[in-house]
Protein backbone atom coordinates (compact mmCIF):
# COMPACT_ATOMS: atom_id res chain seq x y z
CA UNK A 1 0.00 0.00 0.00
CA UNK A 2 1.38 3.47 -0.89
CA UNK A 3 2.95 5.75 1.69
CA UNK A 4 0.28 7.52 3.71
CA UNK A 5 -2.53 5.22 2.51
CA UNK A 6 -4.77 4.00 5.29
CA UNK A 7 -7.93 2.95 3.49
CA UNK A 8 -9.11 1.28 0.32
CA UNK A 9 -10.84 3.66 -2.06
CA UNK A 10 -12.29 1.23 -4.59
CA UNK A 11 -11.53 0.55 -8.26
CA UNK A 12 -9.23 3.15 -9.83
CA UNK A 13 -9.80 4.40 -13.37
CA UNK A 14 -6.74 5.41 -15.44
CA UNK A 15 -8.77 8.38 -16.67
CA UNK A 16 -8.41 9.84 -13.17
CA UNK A 17 -4.85 10.82 -14.12
CA UNK A 18 -5.93 12.82 -17.15
CA UNK A 19 -5.37 16.55 -17.00
CA UNK A 20 -5.24 19.68 -19.12
CA UNK A 21 -2.44 22.18 -19.50
CA UNK A 22 -2.92 25.47 -21.36
CA UNK A 23 -5.78 23.95 -23.30
CA UNK A 24 -3.96 20.73 -24.21
CA UNK A 25 -5.23 17.34 -23.00
CA UNK A 26 -2.69 15.02 -21.34
CA UNK A 27 -3.12 11.40 -20.35
CA UNK A 28 -1.32 12.10 -17.07
CA UNK A 29 0.63 14.93 -15.35
CA UNK A 30 4.07 13.33 -15.60
CA UNK A 31 6.21 14.80 -18.37
CA UNK A 32 9.75 14.10 -19.45
CA UNK A 33 11.65 17.26 -18.54
CA UNK A 34 14.18 18.73 -20.96
CA UNK A 35 17.29 16.55 -21.03
CA UNK A 36 19.27 14.03 -23.08
CA UNK A 37 16.38 11.63 -22.53
CA UNK A 38 14.49 13.55 -25.24
CA UNK A 39 17.43 14.25 -27.52
CA UNK A 40 16.09 12.83 -30.80
CA UNK A 41 13.19 11.04 -32.47
CA UNK A 42 14.05 7.53 -31.30
CA UNK A 43 14.58 8.64 -27.70
CA UNK A 44 11.28 10.52 -27.75
CA UNK A 45 9.52 7.37 -28.95
CA UNK A 46 11.09 5.42 -26.08
CA UNK A 47 10.02 7.88 -23.39
CA UNK A 48 6.48 8.06 -24.82
CA UNK A 49 6.27 4.27 -24.61
CA UNK A 50 7.34 4.58 -20.97
CA UNK A 51 4.07 6.40 -20.33
CA UNK A 52 4.71 10.14 -20.03
CA UNK A 53 1.94 12.63 -20.74
CA UNK A 54 4.26 15.17 -22.32
CA UNK A 55 7.79 15.75 -23.57
CA UNK A 56 10.05 18.79 -23.31
CA UNK A 57 12.73 18.41 -25.94
CA UNK A 58 16.40 18.80 -25.17
CA UNK A 59 17.27 22.51 -25.10
CA UNK A 60 18.88 23.82 -28.25
CA UNK A 61 20.49 27.05 -29.36
CA UNK A 62 22.03 28.43 -32.54
CA UNK A 63 25.07 29.69 -30.58
CA UNK A 64 27.96 27.29 -31.18
CA UNK A 65 29.90 28.44 -28.10
CA UNK A 66 27.07 27.20 -25.86
CA UNK A 67 27.02 23.74 -27.47
CA UNK A 68 30.57 22.66 -26.67
CA UNK A 69 30.33 19.27 -25.04
CA UNK A 70 33.25 17.88 -23.06
CA UNK A 71 33.54 14.12 -22.77
CA UNK A 72 32.86 12.30 -20.57
CA UNK A 73 30.16 14.55 -19.13
CA UNK A 74 27.87 12.43 -16.90
CA UNK A 75 29.19 11.41 -13.46
CA UNK A 76 26.97 9.39 -11.06
CA UNK A 77 28.13 9.88 -7.47
CA UNK A 78 27.35 6.43 -6.12
CA UNK A 79 31.03 5.45 -6.11
CA UNK A 80 31.81 8.34 -3.79
CA UNK A 81 29.52 7.19 -0.96
CA UNK A 82 26.25 5.40 -0.26
CA UNK A 83 24.38 8.59 0.63
CA UNK A 84 24.92 9.97 -2.87
CA UNK A 85 23.89 6.63 -4.34
CA UNK A 86 20.70 6.45 -2.29
CA UNK A 87 19.69 9.97 -3.34
CA UNK A 88 20.27 9.36 -7.06
CA UNK A 89 22.82 12.17 -7.20
CA UNK A 90 25.08 12.83 -10.15
CA UNK A 91 26.99 15.64 -11.78
CA UNK A 92 26.46 16.54 -15.40
CA UNK A 93 28.23 18.77 -17.89
CA UNK A 94 25.70 18.13 -20.62
CA UNK A 95 25.43 20.93 -23.16
CA UNK A 96 22.47 21.94 -25.37
CA UNK A 97 21.54 19.83 -28.38
CA UNK A 98 24.69 19.74 -30.53
CA UNK A 99 22.87 19.47 -33.86
CA UNK A 100 22.84 22.45 -36.18
CA UNK A 101 19.68 24.52 -36.30
CA UNK A 102 18.97 23.20 -39.81
CA UNK A 103 19.41 19.56 -38.78
CA UNK A 104 17.31 20.05 -35.64
CA UNK A 105 14.47 21.72 -37.53
CA UNK A 106 14.54 19.19 -40.39
CA UNK A 107 13.95 16.33 -37.94
CA UNK A 108 11.41 18.18 -35.80
CA UNK A 109 8.31 17.44 -37.97
CA UNK A 110 8.80 13.71 -37.36
CA UNK A 111 8.88 14.27 -33.62
CA UNK A 112 5.78 16.45 -33.86
CA UNK A 113 3.94 13.75 -35.80
CA UNK A 114 4.94 11.07 -33.27
CA UNK A 115 3.75 13.14 -30.30
CA UNK A 116 0.48 14.13 -31.94
CA UNK A 117 -0.16 10.53 -32.96
CA UNK A 118 0.25 9.43 -29.36
CA UNK A 119 -1.67 12.31 -27.79
CA UNK A 120 1.47 13.58 -26.04
CA UNK A 121 2.13 17.26 -25.37
CA UNK A 122 5.27 18.53 -27.11
CA UNK A 123 7.24 21.48 -25.74
CA UNK A 124 10.40 22.83 -27.38
CA UNK A 125 13.06 24.43 -25.18
CA UNK A 126 15.61 26.90 -26.53
CA UNK A 127 17.62 30.02 -25.79
CA UNK A 128 19.92 32.53 -27.44
CA UNK A 129 22.17 35.26 -26.11
CA UNK A 130 19.93 37.69 -24.19
CA UNK A 131 20.69 40.68 -26.41
CA UNK A 132 19.98 38.84 -29.68
CA UNK A 133 16.24 39.53 -29.63
CA UNK A 134 15.88 38.92 -33.35
CA UNK A 135 17.20 35.37 -33.02
CA UNK A 136 14.76 34.62 -30.21
CA UNK A 137 11.86 35.74 -32.38
CA UNK A 138 13.12 34.00 -35.52
CA UNK A 139 13.64 30.65 -33.83
CA UNK A 140 10.35 30.84 -31.95
CA UNK A 141 8.61 31.34 -35.28
CA UNK A 142 10.44 28.39 -36.83
CA UNK A 143 9.46 26.16 -33.90
CA UNK A 144 5.85 27.24 -34.17
CA UNK A 145 5.84 26.61 -37.93
CA UNK A 146 7.20 23.10 -37.28
CA UNK A 147 4.11 22.30 -35.22
CA UNK A 148 5.39 22.56 -31.65
CA UNK A 149 2.58 22.87 -29.08
CA UNK A 150 4.35 25.19 -26.63
CA UNK A 151 7.71 26.95 -26.44
CA UNK A 152 9.82 27.03 -23.28
CA UNK A 153 12.39 29.81 -23.02
CA UNK A 154 15.30 28.41 -21.05
CA UNK A 155 16.59 31.31 -18.97
CA UNK A 156 18.40 28.83 -16.71
CA UNK A 157 20.91 27.01 -18.93
CA UNK A 158 24.32 26.76 -17.20
CA UNK A 159 25.98 27.37 -20.57
CA UNK A 160 24.78 30.96 -20.56
CA UNK A 161 23.68 31.60 -16.98
CA UNK A 162 26.19 34.39 -16.38
CA UNK A 163 24.86 36.29 -19.40
CA UNK A 164 21.28 35.88 -18.24
CA UNK A 165 22.09 37.09 -14.73
CA UNK A 166 23.63 40.22 -16.16
CA UNK A 167 20.70 40.82 -18.52
CA UNK A 168 17.59 39.66 -16.66
CA UNK A 169 15.92 42.97 -17.50
CA UNK A 170 15.92 41.81 -21.13
CA UNK A 171 13.80 38.76 -20.31
CA UNK A 172 10.62 40.79 -20.51
CA UNK A 173 11.72 42.27 -23.83
CA UNK A 174 12.39 38.78 -25.22
CA UNK A 175 9.00 37.49 -24.10
CA UNK A 176 7.07 40.48 -25.46
CA UNK A 177 8.96 40.44 -28.76
CA UNK A 178 8.14 36.78 -29.35
CA UNK A 179 4.50 37.12 -28.39
CA UNK A 180 4.08 40.25 -30.52
CA UNK A 181 5.23 38.41 -33.62
CA UNK A 182 4.49 34.71 -33.07
CA UNK A 183 1.12 33.17 -32.17
CA UNK A 184 2.36 30.67 -29.61
CA UNK A 185 2.10 29.93 -25.90
CA UNK A 186 5.41 30.66 -24.16
CA UNK A 187 6.73 29.54 -20.78
CA UNK A 188 9.94 30.23 -18.90
CA UNK A 189 12.30 27.75 -17.24
CA UNK A 190 14.16 29.16 -14.26
CA UNK A 191 17.17 28.23 -12.16
CA UNK A 192 17.03 27.72 -8.37
CA UNK A 193 19.12 30.83 -7.68
CA UNK A 194 17.29 33.42 -9.79
CA UNK A 195 16.48 36.42 -7.61
CA UNK A 196 14.55 38.54 -6.80
CA UNK A 197 12.21 35.64 -7.56
CA UNK A 198 8.85 37.25 -6.84
CA UNK A 199 9.66 40.40 -8.80
CA UNK A 200 10.90 38.43 -11.80
CA UNK A 201 7.77 36.28 -11.85
CA UNK A 202 5.52 39.32 -11.71
CA UNK A 203 7.48 41.00 -14.50
CA UNK A 204 7.35 37.92 -16.71
CA UNK A 205 3.64 37.49 -16.12
CA UNK A 206 3.05 41.10 -17.20
CA UNK A 207 5.13 40.34 -20.31
CA UNK A 208 2.73 37.52 -21.17
CA UNK A 209 4.22 34.15 -20.24
CA UNK A 210 1.77 31.26 -19.97
CA UNK A 211 3.57 29.15 -17.36
CA UNK A 212 6.74 28.68 -15.32
CA UNK A 213 8.95 25.57 -15.23
CA UNK A 214 10.68 25.40 -11.85
CA UNK A 215 13.49 24.47 -11.56
CA UNK A 216 16.65 23.62 -13.42
CA UNK A 217 19.37 22.05 -11.27
CA UNK A 218 22.09 23.71 -9.22
CA UNK A 219 25.70 23.73 -10.32
CA UNK A 220 28.15 21.79 -8.17
CA UNK A 221 31.47 20.08 -7.66
CA UNK A 222 32.56 17.01 -5.68
CA UNK A 223 36.06 16.12 -4.48
CA UNK A 224 37.18 12.48 -4.58
CA UNK A 225 39.03 12.21 -1.28
CA UNK A 226 40.64 8.89 -2.22
CA UNK A 227 42.23 10.44 -5.29
CA UNK A 228 42.50 13.92 -3.72
CA UNK A 229 41.21 15.59 -6.86
CA UNK A 230 37.95 16.84 -8.38
CA UNK A 231 35.54 14.04 -9.21
CA UNK A 232 34.73 13.52 -12.88
CA UNK A 233 35.78 16.78 -14.50
CA UNK A 234 38.10 19.44 -13.02
CA UNK A 235 35.46 22.17 -13.09
CA UNK A 236 32.11 23.13 -11.61
CA UNK A 237 29.44 21.04 -13.26
CA UNK A 238 26.42 22.60 -14.91
CA UNK A 239 24.04 20.35 -13.02
CA UNK A 240 24.20 18.72 -9.57
CA UNK A 241 21.11 16.52 -9.50
CA UNK A 242 19.37 14.22 -7.06
CA UNK A 243 16.52 13.82 -4.63
CA UNK A 244 17.85 16.35 -2.12
CA UNK A 245 16.90 19.10 -4.57
CA UNK A 246 13.15 18.46 -4.14
CA UNK A 247 12.48 20.51 -0.95
CA UNK A 248 14.49 23.42 -2.35
CA UNK A 249 12.51 23.48 -5.57
CA UNK A 250 9.25 23.02 -3.68
CA UNK A 251 9.94 25.96 -1.36
CA UNK A 252 10.58 28.28 -4.28
CA UNK A 253 7.39 27.10 -5.96
CA UNK A 254 5.50 28.13 -2.82
CA UNK A 255 7.03 31.59 -3.21
CA UNK A 256 6.00 31.69 -6.87
CA UNK A 257 2.44 30.61 -6.13
CA UNK A 258 2.07 33.41 -3.59
CA UNK A 259 2.43 36.04 -6.31
CA UNK A 260 0.85 34.41 -9.37
CA UNK A 261 -1.82 31.98 -10.52
CA UNK A 262 0.22 30.97 -13.56
CA UNK A 263 0.47 27.20 -14.10
CA UNK A 264 3.72 25.69 -12.84
CA UNK A 265 5.63 22.63 -13.98
CA UNK A 266 7.41 21.30 -10.91
CA UNK A 267 10.86 19.87 -11.57
CA UNK A 268 13.61 18.50 -9.35
CA UNK A 269 14.31 15.35 -7.33
CA UNK A 270 11.36 13.25 -8.53
CA UNK A 271 12.14 9.55 -8.18
CA UNK A 272 8.83 8.16 -6.93
CA UNK A 273 5.09 8.70 -6.92
CA UNK A 274 5.39 10.27 -3.47
CA UNK A 275 7.90 12.78 -4.82
CA UNK A 276 5.61 13.71 -7.71
CA UNK A 277 2.62 13.99 -5.39
CA UNK A 278 4.41 16.63 -3.35
CA UNK A 279 4.52 18.89 -6.40
CA UNK A 280 0.86 18.20 -7.21
CA UNK A 281 -0.26 18.80 -3.63
CA UNK A 282 1.58 22.12 -3.60
CA UNK A 283 -0.36 23.10 -6.72
CA UNK A 284 1.78 22.27 -9.77
CA UNK A 285 -0.14 21.40 -12.91
CA UNK A 286 2.52 19.05 -14.27
CA UNK A 287 5.59 17.31 -12.85
CA UNK A 288 8.83 16.99 -14.80
CA UNK A 289 11.01 13.88 -14.45
CA UNK A 290 14.54 13.59 -15.81
CA UNK A 291 17.32 12.57 -13.40
CA UNK A 292 15.42 9.49 -12.24
CA UNK A 293 15.31 8.16 -15.81
CA UNK A 294 19.11 8.29 -15.95
CA UNK A 295 19.49 6.58 -12.56
CA UNK A 296 16.59 4.09 -12.63
CA UNK A 297 15.84 3.71 -16.35
CA UNK A 298 12.62 4.53 -18.21
CA UNK A 299 10.69 2.03 -16.10
CA UNK A 300 10.67 4.65 -13.34
CA UNK A 301 7.90 6.49 -15.24
CA UNK A 302 5.46 3.60 -14.91
CA UNK A 303 6.47 3.11 -11.28
CA UNK A 304 5.72 6.78 -10.53
CA UNK A 305 2.35 6.58 -12.30
CA UNK A 306 1.44 3.34 -10.54
CA UNK A 307 2.26 4.81 -7.14
CA UNK A 308 0.19 7.93 -7.83
CA UNK A 309 -2.71 5.75 -9.00
CA UNK A 310 -2.55 3.52 -5.93
CA UNK A 311 -2.37 6.54 -3.62
CA UNK A 312 -5.37 8.17 -5.29
CA UNK A 313 -7.32 4.92 -5.11
CA UNK A 314 -6.74 4.37 -1.42
CA UNK A 315 -7.50 8.03 -0.65
CA UNK A 316 -10.70 7.89 -2.66
CA UNK A 317 -9.69 10.62 -5.14
CA UNK A 318 -11.33 10.41 -8.55
CA UNK A 319 -9.34 13.14 -10.27
CA UNK A 320 -6.19 15.21 -9.83
CA UNK A 321 -8.38 18.25 -9.17
CA UNK A 322 -9.63 16.59 -5.97
CA UNK A 323 -6.30 17.20 -4.23
CA UNK A 324 -4.17 19.47 -6.39
CA UNK A 325 -2.95 22.41 -4.31
CA UNK A 326 -4.38 21.00 -1.07
CA UNK A 327 -1.08 21.33 0.80
CA UNK A 328 -0.38 24.83 -0.55
CA UNK A 329 -3.48 26.15 1.19
CA UNK A 330 -1.96 25.07 4.49
CA UNK A 331 1.42 26.74 3.99
CA UNK A 332 2.03 29.90 6.01
CA UNK A 333 4.90 32.34 6.21
CA UNK A 334 7.48 31.73 8.91
CA UNK A 335 6.55 35.07 10.49
CA UNK A 336 2.91 33.97 10.80
CA UNK A 337 3.92 30.75 12.54
CA UNK A 338 6.31 32.60 14.86
CA UNK A 339 3.62 35.13 15.79
CA UNK A 340 1.55 32.34 17.37
CA UNK A 341 4.37 30.71 19.32
CA UNK A 342 3.36 30.51 23.00
CA UNK A 343 6.81 29.63 24.34
CA UNK A 344 9.20 31.69 22.20
CA UNK A 345 12.04 31.93 24.72
CA UNK A 346 11.51 28.89 26.93
CA UNK A 347 14.50 26.85 28.10
CA UNK A 348 14.56 23.51 29.96
CA UNK A 349 12.89 22.54 32.18
CA UNK A 350 10.17 25.04 31.18
CA UNK A 351 9.86 23.97 27.55
CA UNK A 352 6.35 22.77 26.58
CA UNK A 353 6.98 19.37 24.98
CA UNK A 354 9.01 16.27 25.85
CA UNK A 355 9.68 12.92 24.15
CA UNK A 356 7.78 9.79 25.09
CA UNK A 357 9.20 6.37 24.25
CA UNK A 358 6.81 3.61 23.25
CA UNK A 359 8.41 0.59 24.85
CA UNK A 360 6.59 -1.87 22.61
CA UNK A 361 8.21 -0.26 19.55
CA UNK A 362 11.66 0.52 20.94
CA UNK A 363 14.31 -1.85 19.54
CA UNK A 364 17.07 -0.51 21.82
CA UNK A 365 19.23 0.70 18.98
CA UNK A 366 20.05 3.79 21.09
CA UNK A 367 20.05 6.05 18.07
CA UNK A 368 18.32 8.66 20.23
CA UNK A 369 21.10 8.50 22.82
CA UNK A 370 23.77 8.92 20.17
CA UNK A 371 22.14 11.84 18.39
CA UNK A 372 20.43 13.99 21.04
CA UNK A 373 22.85 16.85 21.61
CA UNK A 374 21.00 17.89 24.80
CA UNK A 375 21.50 14.59 26.61
CA UNK A 376 17.79 13.86 27.01
CA UNK A 377 18.10 10.09 26.59
CA UNK A 378 19.92 7.61 28.83
CA UNK A 379 20.19 3.85 29.01
CA UNK A 380 18.43 2.46 32.09
CA UNK A 381 19.84 -0.43 34.12
CA UNK A 382 17.46 -2.84 32.39
CA UNK A 383 18.45 -1.63 28.91
CA UNK A 384 15.37 0.48 28.31
CA UNK A 385 15.66 4.03 27.04
CA UNK A 386 15.17 6.52 29.85
CA UNK A 387 14.04 10.10 29.23
CA UNK A 388 15.65 12.94 31.19
CA UNK A 389 13.05 15.54 30.22
CA UNK A 390 14.65 18.26 32.35
CA UNK A 391 17.17 18.70 29.51
CA UNK A 392 14.65 18.79 26.65
CA UNK A 393 14.36 21.82 24.38
CA UNK A 394 11.22 20.44 22.63
CA UNK A 395 13.04 20.39 19.29
CA UNK A 396 11.45 17.14 18.04
CA UNK A 397 14.54 15.77 16.31
CA UNK A 398 14.35 12.46 18.18
CA UNK A 399 10.90 11.73 16.73
CA UNK A 400 12.24 11.68 13.20
CA UNK A 401 15.58 10.01 13.94
CA UNK A 402 14.06 6.94 15.60
CA UNK A 403 14.17 4.17 12.96
CA UNK A 404 11.11 2.37 14.35
CA UNK A 405 8.75 5.23 15.16
CA UNK A 406 9.04 4.54 18.89
CA UNK A 407 9.29 8.19 19.98
CA UNK A 408 6.58 10.84 19.95
CA UNK A 409 6.60 14.39 21.29
CA UNK A 410 3.96 15.02 23.96
CA UNK A 411 2.74 17.85 26.17
CA UNK A 412 5.01 18.16 29.20
CA UNK A 413 1.97 18.69 31.43
CA UNK A 414 -0.29 16.19 29.66
CA UNK A 415 1.84 13.29 28.46
CA UNK A 416 -1.05 11.52 26.77
CA UNK A 417 -1.42 14.43 24.34
CA UNK A 418 0.78 13.85 21.28
CA UNK A 419 1.87 16.99 19.40
CA UNK A 420 4.31 15.41 16.91
CA UNK A 421 4.45 11.81 15.71
CA UNK A 422 6.70 12.26 12.70
CA UNK A 423 3.98 12.54 10.04
CA UNK A 424 2.06 15.50 8.66
CA UNK A 425 2.16 18.87 10.40
CA UNK A 426 2.84 18.98 14.14
CA UNK A 427 -0.37 19.61 16.07
CA UNK A 428 1.14 22.61 17.81
CA UNK A 429 1.19 24.51 14.49
CA UNK A 430 -2.38 23.75 13.44
CA UNK A 431 -4.82 26.60 13.81
CA UNK A 432 -8.25 25.80 15.23
CA UNK A 433 -9.99 26.62 11.95
CA UNK A 434 -7.89 23.98 10.20
CA UNK A 435 -8.86 21.15 12.49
Amino acid sequence: MPDGCTKEGGIFSPSALQTRFLGFALRNPIISASSEVNLDKDLVISIIKAGVGGVVLKTWTSEQAFKIRIRPYQFPLGRINEAYKASGSFLSLSAPDIRSVEEYLSQLPQVVEICKGNGVLLIASFYERPKQIGKWVENARRLKDAGIDIIELNFSSPSAVSEFRANLRLAGVIIRSILDQVDVKVGVKISPDMEPLEQLVEDWEKAGIAYIAAHNAFSGIVVDTEKEEPFGAPCISGYAMGRAFLPISLARIVRIRRVTDLPIIGIGGVFSGSDALQYLLIGCELVGVSSAVFVEGRKVISHILDEISEWMSCKGYRSLADFKGKAFRLVESTSEVKSREQFPFAVPPLTPFIPKVKKDLCIRCYKCLDTCIYGVFEEADNGDVKVNDANCYSCGFCVGICPNGAIVLVQRKATDTVVWSGRGTAETFKQKERR
